[in-house]
């Protein structure tokens, strides 16, 4: 005999095509698209989505989860220039000038960019998290580049820059393999950041939604008690 439990935890889904947008279970933040059904049922959860209820938020999620992504990719870039900007400044007398400029706009760049991450990322851990990952892999992925431009200005001799050359593709290797393997941890727990953040963006939007809805059904009760 079936269980009753399980048929009405199993509810009937309807017949509709794939589901052609990013669209974020409400339980779990899972992508749903490519998936099926009314409700369609997260594969990872379990939870069944309603298709109009989802799609409520989804313009919201994507535009949060496209920032979380954004802004700490701006300030990494930034950094970069921050970076060549000094080595212009130490070593190149005659654009000092242009180095120390790059030093400022770059710095308030980044500054600019760091307050978007803040709003974005509202858990204070994993913003550090995700910023502390992002910048020492950029960092490990320019090591061999800032070896190589210190040991140039160092050695005397011409005959040293074939080692030089040697060292800096031996650094490549070693530094480009930790930058890659340490890239797909740090898109992990970005990738977790987000979807928790597209299930608690989702829950505001509904829950605000509602209470509009609740003081909109008071007020018109209100108004008819009035009237008769």
């Amino acid at each position: 005999m079936a269980d009753p439990h399980d048929a009405a935890t199993h509810l009937p889904t309807a017949s509709v095509g794939a589901i052609d947008e990013d669209l974020f279970c409400l339980d779990c933040g899972y992508n749903l698209r490519g998936l099926r059904g009314d409700p369609v049922r997260c594969p990872e959860c379990g939870h069944d989505n309603d298709l109009g209820t989802v799609s409520i938020p989804a313009s919201l999620i994507r535009t949060a989860l496209h920032e979380m992504e954004t802004y700490p990719t701006m300030c990494v870039a930034l950094s970069v220039g921050l970076f060549l900007s000094l080595v212009i400044s130490a070593f190149e007398s005659d654009a000092r000038v242009f180095g120390l400029l790059g030093i400022l706009i770059f710095a308030i760049g980044w500054a600019s960019a760091y307050g978007r991450v803040r709003k974005t990322f509202r858990d204070a851990v994993l913003r550090r998290t995700v910023m502390t990952d992002f910048h020492l892999i950029t960092l490990v992925f320019l090591t061999p580049f800032i070896l190589s431009v210190l040991l140039l200005v160092l050695i005397r001799s011409p005959r040293d820059e074939g080692a030089v050359f040697v060292l800096f593709l031996v650094a490549v290797a070693v530094c480009w393999t930790i930058s890659i393997r340490r890239y797909k941890v740090a898109r992990h727990r970005l990738a977790l950041g987000q979807r928790e953040a597209a299930v608690r963006i989702a829950r505001e939007t509904l829950n605000h939604i509602f209470r509009d809805a609740r003081a909109s059904g008071r007020r018109e009760l209100r108004r008819e008690r009035h009237a008769s």
